[in-house]
C-alpha cells in the first residue's frame, strides 16, 4: 500500500510539473505579440471561479505578465529584479512562494485577456501581477470574473473589485529632483528635452514635475525672458522602441539643440545618442551610468521588492479585503542614484536636501501659482494651494510639446538604368522568340521540324515568352498581387519551357532503348502532350496551395542595420506555409533539371541521324548550370538590387541559350537549302520517331540499329 501511494503521489508531482510547464514553453516557444487567440493548455479546468488548489496550500504562486522581454534594461527589468528579490525575502519570514513571468505579452486587450484568463484557468496561481499600461482594462476584467484570484495592476488608475488593487510610485517627486538638476547644472543649460511614452496621467505628472523642478533652479529668471529654461517633450507612442528613441533624441539635439535628456522611455538608447554627441542626460529605471557612463548625470531608480512583498504578504495573511490605490512615495523604492562627477558638490547637496524635505512631507511639487493650468479652485492659486497627481491631465502650456513624430522612413527603387536594361533586354528577347515563332510556323513542313514535333516547340517558346515577361514583373514596386502573379508566371513559364524539351529528349532515348533491340518504339505527339500536362498538373497544384494556404504579402525592409539611415525596400514576404511551399517548387523545379541531366548522359552516345538530342542536352545542361549558380546567389545575397540583377540576367541567359542552341541549328539547315539532304538514304523512313510509318525495305531495320550505335 505504501508503495502504491508513493507511486502515485510521484504520478501527480510530474503532471504538475509538466502543467506548470506547459505555460512557461509556450511563452518560450512562441511570440505572444500577434492579434490571433491563442490558448495556452489545451486541458484545463474551465470553471470561473473554483480553484484546483486547496485552501491552505502553502505554496503561494503569483504569475507576473510583462509586455517587454526581461532583457530590456528598462522598466521589465527592474520589476523582473522585484520578482526574483521579491522570492528571496519572502522565504525568510516562511512564507513559501513561487513566482512565474511570462514576457513579451502583446497589448493588444483581446490578446492579453485571453493570455491572462488561460492563467487563471489552470487554477495555479494565486495572484497575477501586471506591469503595462494597456493591461489594466483587460486585467480588471478577469478580476470581476475569478473571485479568488488577487490581481495588482502597477500604474494602474480605476478602481476595482476587492480583489483588485493598484499601484505605483510617485515618479514626479524623483523627476523632480532630474529637472532641478538640469537647472542647476549651469547658466549655459536652458533647453531641456524628454521622450515620452504614452499620454496618460503618471506620464504627464512626470514631464510636468521635471519642467517644476528646472524652473524652480533659476528662480530669478523672469517668466517671459528668452534666457528662461524651457523644456522640449517629444512623444513616441510606445514604451519600448529603441530605433524610434534613437532618432527623437537626435532630433531633440540637432534640431532644437537640447542640452540635457530626459527620457521615459526603456531602452538607452537615448543615452547613447546623448554621449555621443558630446551632451548630458538623465537615466531611468537602472543605473545608466553603468551602461553608458559619466554623461548620465544621475538615473531615477526603481526598487519594486517592496510594493510587491506588501501586496503578496497582505494576500497570504488574509488582510487584503478591498481595493487598494497604493503610492510609493520617494525613498520607499523610489530614488536617485549616485552622482556622474560632473555633478558638483554644491548642486549634491542641494538634492540632498531638497529630497530629505519631499520624503518629510515639508515640500509637495504641484503648488503654486505653476498649478493655475489645473486650478479648479476660485480665483488664482496660491503659494499653499496645491493639485494631486490625479488632477494634472495634460502638459504645463509652457511645455513645448513636439507631439508624436516616426522616423522619417525613405523608400529605396531599384536603379532606374538597371531597370530599363532589363527591360530592354527583356524585350529583345521576346521579340527573337515571336521571330522564332514565326519561322517555326512557316517551316512546320520541313524535315528539320517535322522529326521535332511542331506543338512541342511552340509550348516551348510560349513558355520562354512567360519567362521574359517575368522580368518586366520583377521591375515594378511589390504589391500583393505582384507577389503572387510573378511566382504563378515564372513558374507555369518555367514548365512550359522545360517540359517539352525533358518529354523530346525522353522520346529519344525510347527510340534507343528500342534500338538495342532493334524494336521500333513510337512515342507520338499526343504522348508528349500528356507529359508536358502532367508536369503542369503538379505547377498549378503546388501554386495554388502556395496562393490560398498562406497568402504572400508586400511589405517594408529595412535594408541598414544601423540605426543613422532609415530606409526601406518594398519586398515581397513568403511567411509560415506560403514559404514551405516555395521551397517545394524550388525541388519540384530541381527535380526536373535532374531527370533532364540523367537522360540527357543516357543519350550521349546518339547517332548524328537523330542529333536534336544533342542540342537538346545542351539546352538542359545550360537550365541546369544556371539554376546551380542562381539558387544559392539569391539565397545568400542581402542586396535587393543584386538579388534582382542575379535573377533577371540568369532567366534571360540561361533560357536564350536553351532554346535558341535547339533552334538555331534547324533554321541554318533549312535556309541554307540543306533541309533534305541528310535525311535521304535507305534508312529515311525508319527514323521517324514519333510517326507511324515504317521502312518500306524490310531489310533496313538491322541496318538501322547498326547505324544508331555505330559510334
Amino acid at each position: 500500500a505504501k508503495v502504491i501511494c508513493f507511486l502515485l503521489f510521484c504520478a501527480l508531482a510530474v503532471a504538475e510539473a509538466r502543467t506548470d510547464g506547459s505555460v512557461a514553453n509556450f511563452t518560450k516557444n512562441n511570440s505572444i505579440n500577434n492579434n490571433n487567440n491563442f490558448d495556452i493548455i489545451n486541458n484545463v479546468d474551465r470553471r470561473n471561479t473554483k480553484r484546483l488548489k486547496k485552501k491552505g496550500d502553502p505554496l503561494f504562486h503569483v504569475a507576473f505578465v510583462y509586455s517587454g522581454p526581461i532583457n530590456d534594461l528598462g522598466w521589465t527589468t527592474q520589476h523582473n529584479l522585484g520578482r526574483t528579490s521579491l522570492e528571496r525575502v519572502i522565504s525568510k519570514k516562511q512564507i513559501k512562494i513561487l513566482t512565474t513571468a511570462f514576457p513579451g505579452v502583446s497589448e493588444d486587450p483581446s490578446v492579453s485577456y485571453t493570455f491572462m484568463n488561460n492563467l487563471c484557468q489552470t487554477g495555479k496561481y494565486d495572484m497575477l501581477i501586471a506591469i503595462s499600461y494597456p493591461h489594466e482594462k483587460p486585467m480588471l476584467d478577469l478580476a470581476d470574473r475569478y473571485s479568488s484570484i488577487f490581481f495588482l495592476h502597477i500604474g494602474g488608475s480605476r478602481s476595482g473589485p476587492p480583489n483588485y488593487s493598484v499601484a505605483e510610485m510617485k515618479s514626479y517627486q524623483a523627476r523632480y529632483l532630474t529637472g532641478l538638476l538640469s537647472g542647476l547644472m549651469g547658466d549655459q543649460i536652458n533647453r531641456v528635452g524628454v521622450i515620452l511614452t504614452k499620454p496618460m496621467p503618471a506620464v504627464y505628472a512626470e514631464a510636468n514635475a521635471i519642467y517644476k523642478g528646472l524652473l524652480d533652479a533659476q528662480p530669478d529668471v523672469d517668466g517671459d525672458s528668452v534666457n528662461q529654461p524651457s523644456l522640449i517633450a517629444s512623444w513616441t507612442n510606445t514604451f519600448l522602441e529603441p530605433e524610434l528613441e534613437r532618432y527623437q533624441a537626435q532630433v531633440l539635439i540637432d534640431d532644437h539643440s537640447v542640452d540635457i535628456l530626459h527620457q521615459q522611455t526603456d531602452s538607452p538608447e537615448p543615452q547613447l545618442v546623448a554621449k555621443e554627441k558630446g551632451k548630458t542626460s538623465i537615466g531611468l529605471n537602472g543605473d545608466m551610468q553603468t551602461q553608458v557612463g559619466v554623461s548620465v548625470l544621475v538615473s531615477v531608480l526603481y526598487s519594486w521588492e517592496s510594493v510587491y512583498s506588501y501586496f503578496v504578504q497582505k494576500a497570504r495573511r488574509g488582510d487584503w479585503k478591498e481595493f487598494e490605490d497604493f503610492s510609493a512615495p520617494l525613498g520607499e523604492g523610489l530614488e536617485l542614484s549616485t552622482f556622474s562627477p560632473f555633478v558638483s558638490d554644491k548642486v549634491q547637496k542641494i538634492l540632498n536636501q531638497k529630497s530629505e524635505k519631499i520624503m518629510k512631507g515639508k515640500f509637495e511639487v504641484f503648488c503654486g501659482e505653476w498649478i493655475e493650468p489645473w486650478w479648479s479652485g476660485k480665483g488664482s492659486p496660491g503659494a499653499g494651494d496645491c493639485v494631486t497627481e490625479e488632477e494634472i491631465d495634460s502638459l504645463h502650456p509652457r511645455i513645448k510639446d513636439l507631439g508624436f513624430f516616426e522616423i522619417p522612413t525613405t523608400e529605396v527603387f531599384l536603379g532606374e538604368g538597371m531597370v530599363i536594361t532589363m527591360q530592354v533586354l527583356s524585350s529583345i528577347s521576346l521579340f527573337v522568340v515571336f521571330v522564332c515563332f514565326v519561322l517555326v510556323v512557316c517551316w512546320r513542313d520541313t524535315y528539320s521540324f517535322r522529326f521535332s514535333s511542331v506543338p512541342a516547340v511552340i509550348v516551348c517558346l510560349l513558355g520562354c515568352s512567360l519567362l521574359f515577361t517575368t522580368v518586366f514583373l520583377l521591375s515594378e514596386t511589390p504589391t500583393d498581387w505582384f507577389c503572387s502573379s510573378a511566382v504563378w508566371v515564372a513558374s507555369l513559364g518555367f514548365t512550359l519551357f522545360f517540359a517539352p524539351i525533358l518529354a523530346k529528349t525522353y522520346r529519344v532515348f525510347i527510340a534507343m532503348k528500342g534500338a538495342k533491340t532493334c524494336r521500333v518504339v513510337f512515342v507520338s505527339n499526343f504522348d508528349l502532350s500528356l507529359m508536358v500536362l502532367g508536369c503542369l498538373v503538379v505547377d498549378v497544384i503546388l501554386l495554388l496551395c502556395f496562393q490560398f494556404i498562406d497568402s504572400p504579402h508586400a511589405e517594408r525592409d529595412f535594408d541598414q542595420p544601423d540605426l543613422d539611415k532609415f530606409e526601406y525596400w518594398t519586398v515581397c514576404s513568403y511567411d509560415d506555409a506560403a514559404a514551405v511551399v516555395m521551397y517545394i517548387i524550388v525541388i519540384w523545379k530541381l527535380l526536373l533539371l535532374g531527370v533532364g541531366c540523367v537522360l540527357t548522359f543516357l543519350v550521349r552516345s546518339v547517332n548524328p541521324l537523330m542529333n536534336e538530342a544533342r542540342f537538346l542536352a545542351i539546352g538542359i545542361y545550360a537550365l541546369c548550370f544556371a539554376g546551380a549558380i542562381l539558387v544559392p546567389l539569391v539565397i545568400v545575397v542581402d542586396s535587393v538590387e543584386a538579388v534582382y540583377l542575379v535573377t533577371c540576367l540568369g532567366i534571360l541567359c540561361a533560357t536564350n541559350v536553351a532554346y535558341l542552341v535547339l533552334l538555331v541549328p534547324k533554321f541554318f539547315v533549312i535556309s541554307s537549302g540543306q533541309d533534305g539532304s541528310f535525311y535521304e538514304g535507305p534508312n529515311s523512313h525508319s527514323v521517324q520517331i514519333g510517326s507511324r510509318s515504317k521502312s518500306k525495305e524490310p531489310g533496313n531495320i538491322d541496318s538501322f540499329c547498326s547505324d544508331v550505335f555505330s559510334q
